[in-house]
């Protein structure tokens, strides 16, 4: 770097590589007119140098004050990307007679090279990156060269197995890889870690955590952590892999509650890997964002990892550490914490994609974002959307919301919003559908017209565990005070009754509505649909039992994909909606459904999604009921349209 302060490039002020005298990296400030101030401190002594090989000097040069720089050096390889040697010059002003003189800072500096013709070499591709400004406030910048192979670094803290929080500070040490020392462990006890207590570190928020680790074992477990909790509770989030799994990112005591958690990158044996970090407390939520590379590989442009934890449990501040375990050494270099000032985002999302999908009543409008941000969509039959707004808070890219209640016949207006973790919001135009007429009741019953203790016409009755046997003493009609409703007290298992009424065997492409209600938190209930009944007992259901929520259960075919459970556990004595729907696309069947407490909203989305493309798939059949074990099992207003 040349400080011209009389136009004649007077002063050269920056690093040299002499292999020649020393084997070292050194500064170099040169007063080129006056020989006797040349001064050269060494930054870094070098190992020997194979000849005809090409190498990489990187330097950085921060200015302190206005009469000192800190200076940081180091040479790679350029054929492996590694690093040969590294060493920094924390303040240039303490180095006594090596200090520079005050005219190396009094003028313009821009960047320039030398290559000096008694030494045999060669000086190619040279790059310069000028920084002004504030530089970047550090609050960890480590890379071990300065202990000693088995040292233990000052301010890291080692604890016990299976994220102990029992300090045993002899399990990660300095070793010595050569041509760098590392910090690592060579212990395979499971879920052991080193955590940085320097400093407030305990405080730290709003930071980019940066460096680089490597396995000698492909099976080796290795990580780092961050907004650490340590020495309070073992809760972190950390960066890890072990086994065959890629890097992802995997919560200790809280959880990440929506975006993208896995790198894809899966390490290899005795490769060093550079890891970024940054986490960011919103206010609302933490984000999160990484990425891993392979060292000599270009940094990915884009963060692998883009993920967010807005649960009560969330961490916004804390410490960093490293993690372990099983196979092999595990190294950790240049571990780097830097605050940073997070830029205000003012960017409102962009929405695209907009499609409305409706039907009589309900109408799904599906769009993108290209940021994660809540849906919500305003609907009515005019501008004014008198049906009012349904909203999801859950921060996605892709959105879909299920709009109920809607007049059938009828054009509907709507409006989309979304808005991201900065409160940016976008909002649409106003679009339209029209729901589609009623669809065709193909059967409906209440079972009012029944007296108690009556066998509806058209419901054939089954014996235990999904028997074809019929007992038709098994279901009748229950009097509930202000209504009726179908149902049973027998404890058997795996009951049924059957609709046999019309068509229903050759029933497709239908939707199936009711509600059910148990009267002991552990009795079983349930539909089935898509019945082969009496033919076979194969069949789909919408069930649950014991302690467990509804879901679909198969019986006779599978499930090959999609979502099967709707995570609602009902409670006795209290009935339940449910609706669902299902198709033949003609390669598979597809169905859907949701079940929620009667005098609640309607879910806004199917809370199952799921299809059987297996060769044993359903495509047509009738409709029933499902019960078993203990209390009375109620069903009331069933239709099928």
């Amino acid at each position: 770097m040349v400080s011209d302060t009389s136009n004649d490039s007077d002063f050269i002020f920056g690093v040299q590589l002499d292999p020649a005298s020393g084997h070292r990296i050194e500064g170099y400030w040169d007063h080129v007119i006056n020989d006797d101030e040349n001064k050269r401190p060494k930054i870094v002594d070098l190992p020997a140098l194979p000849a005809n090989a090409w190498y990489t000097l990187n330097v950085e040069i921060t200015k302190l004050t206005a009469t000192s720089a800190s200076i940081y050096a180091e040479l790679i390889s350029h054929d492996s990307g590694t690093v040969v040697a590294s060493g920094s010059i924390a303040d240039t002003s303490t180095l006594g007679s090596n200090s520079p003189d005050i005219n190396y800072f009094a003028g313009t500096m821009w960047p320039a090279y030398k290559n000096y013709s008694a030494v045999v070499g060669a000086a190619d591709n040279t790059c310069f990156e000028i920084v002004t400004g504030t530089p970047p406030t550090y609050l960890l910048d480590e890379n071990f060269n300065s202990y000693s192979a088995g040292g233990d670094p000052v301010d890291w803290l080692d604890t016990d197995a299976y994220n102990s929080l029992n300090e045993n500070n002899s399990l990660f040490k300095i070793f010595d890889l050569n041509t760098e020392k590392a910090f690592g462990t060579s212990s395979t006890l499971i879920n052991i870690h080193s955590h940085y207590v320097g400093g407030q570190s305990a405080g730290w928020k709003d930071y980019e955590y940066s460096g680089r680790m490597m396995i000698t074992d492909p099976a080796g477990g290795i990580g780092v952590t961050f907004l650490s909790d340590y020495p309070n509770s073992d809760k972190y989030y950390r960066l890890r892999r072990y086994g065959t799994r890629a890097f992802d990112l995997s919560p200790h005591g809280t959880s990440i509650t929506g975006g993208t958690t896995s790198t894809s990158v899966v390490p290899q044996a005795n490769t060093w890997y550079n890891f970024l970090i940054q986490v960011e407390d919103t206010g609302t939520q933490t984000n999160i964002r990484a990425k891993v590379w392979q060292q000599g590989a270009a940094e990915p442009t884009t963060w692998q990892i883009d993920c967010y934890d807005n649960s009560l449990s969330r961490l916004t501040a804390g410490t960093i550490g490293v993690w372990t375990m099983k196979n092999g050494n595990k190294y950790f270099d240049d571990l780097n914490v830097e605050a940073f000032n997070i830029v205000p985002d003012t960017t409102p999302p962009v929405i695209s994609n907009i499609q409305a999908i409706p039907d009589s009543t309900r109408a799904t409008i599906t769009w993108d974002t290209d940021e994660l941000c809540n849906s919500s969509v305003a609907c009515g039959t005019t501008q004014a959307y008198e049906y009012g707004v349904t909203s999801d808070p859950t921060m996605v890219m892709n959105h879909a919301i299920t709009l109920t209640g809607l007049d059938v016949n009828t054009l509907c207006h709507f409006q989309i919003t979304s808005t991201d973790s900065s409160n940016n919001t976008t909002q649409s135009l106003d679009y339209t559908f029209t729901t589609s007429p009623a669809p065709a009741l193909i059967f409906g019953e209440n079972f009012n017209a029944y007296l108690a203790g009556y066998d509806p016409v058209d419901w054939l009755d089954t014996d235990a565990y999904n028997s074809l046997n019929e007992n038709n003493s098994l279901f009748k009609i229950f009097d509930l005070n202000t209504e009726k409703a179908f149902g049973t007290s027998s404890t058997l298992i795996n009951i049924h009754s059957h609709y046999v009424g019309g068509q229903s065997a050759g029933w497709k492409d239908y939707e199936y509505s009711g509600r059910m209600m148990i009267t002991d938190p552990a009795g079983g209930i349930g539909v089935t649909f898509l019945s082969d009944y009496p033919n076979s007992d194969k069949y789909y259901r919408l069930r649950r039992y014991g302690t467990r929520a509804f879901d679909l259960s198969p019986h006779g075919t599978s499930i090959t994909g999609g979502t099967t459970s709707t995570s609602v556990v009902p409670q006795a004595n209290t009935w339940y909606n449910f609706l669902i729907q299902v198709e033949d696309t003609g390669t598979q069947t597809n169905i859907r459904a949701k079940v929620w407490q009667q005098g609640a909203a309607e879910p806004t989305t199917w809370q199952i999604d799921c299809y059987d493309n297996s060769l044993s798939r359903l495509t047509a059949g009738t409709i029933g009921v499902w019960t078993m074990k203990n209390g009375n099992k109620y069903f009331d207003d069933l239709k099928v349209k």
